[in-house]
């Protein structure tokens, strides 16, 4: 039974991260209505800017993460003035748009394990203590990436129900169209959704390499992590992403509880192929009429 707390208590850790990764995914998705192949890229940025802050320059950990972040949003601005940009303004199609995303990222990869290399890369940061909560034991690096990872989706749930602009960046998925008529910078909107997107998938980058580092073919699978979240929880639904974020993480929990961490990813396809199949709409999406599709 101590080993079962432990690992939902570790899930619930887990849980926070990959929301994060499902809310910077869930709102170009949401937003923009582009499949964000090129997240799996941006996601690894921010480690590495602060691997090089902290490892190369000896500068605090908190430093490097905050710089990794700043790098990480940087690079999804540019992303969307380069690559993104261009193809909306033409009206390209869906595939077309996903094709261009696949080969950004595999340009994002390749170009760091050119310079980097392949092997694992960690931050100095120090030996992690731990503290007991009962028959559960934190380590100050998990307690760290709750905190963090909580205040960041709390601000940005604040923000989403509270501030204007973010209740027009909601709009721009339902009638993107309509926007420009309104007076609206339909162009800014769009950059910010993928600065916002590519600062959150860096947060969680940078909380995960403080852990247990980073390498350059990572991007994928926390990719995978986090479209397989924002489907479960509801594609329309913010509180969505973040309870399919916590659940995803706690089944992997008790996946490595009943079985071995190997089947982890039998998981994560497993949630997908079920959502998709019952209930598409998401854990908390709601169904809409064949017209409004």
């Amino acid at each position: 039974m101590n080993l079962l707390l432990q690992l939902i208590a570790d899930g619930l850790v887990n849980g926070i991260l990959f929301a994060l990764l499902a809310c910077g995914f869930g709102l170009v998705y949401r937003s923009a209505r582009v499949f964000h192949l090129a997240f799996a890229g941006l996601f690894l940025i921010s480690p590495y800017v602060a691997y090089v802050v902290n490892v190369w320059l000896h500068a605090p950990i908190w430093l490097a993460v905050t710089l990794g972040v700043v790098a990480g949003a940087v690079a999804g601005y540019i992303v969307e003035v380069l690559l993104y940009h261009p193809f909306f303004r033409r009206k390209a199609s869906n595939s077309a748009v996903m094709v261009a995303s696949l080969g950004a990222f595999i340009v994002i990869e390749n170009v760091l394990a050119i310079i980097f290399g392949n092997e694992l890369r960690t931050v100095d940061r120090g030996l992690a203590s731990s503290f007991d909560f009962g028959p559960i034991t934190l380590t100050t690096i998990q307690i760290f990436q709750f905190l963090i990872g909580s205040a960041a989706l709390v601000a940005l749930g604040v923000a989403i129900r509270k501030v204007r602009l973010f209740k027009a960046i909601w709009a721009l998925g339902d009638e993107p169209e309509l926007v420009p008529v309104l007076g609206l910078p339909l162009t800014r909107y769009r950059k910010i959704v993928f600065t916002l997107s590519a600062a959150l998938g860096g947060l969680a980058g940078c909380l995960i390499a403080v852990d247990v580092g980073v390498d350059p073919h990572m991007g994928m699978s926390y990719l995978l992590i986090a479209a397989v979240a924002m489907l479960t929880g509801g594609i329309d639904r913010y509180t969505g992403w973040v309870l399919g974020g916590v659940a995803l993480a706690l089944l992997q929990s008790l996946m490595v509880w009943q079985f071995s961490a190997k089947w982890v990813d039998l998981v994560t396809f497993t949630v997908l192929i079920g959502v998709l199949v019952v209930r598409p709409q998401g854990i908390l999406g709601l169904r809409k009429r064949l017209e409004e599709q």
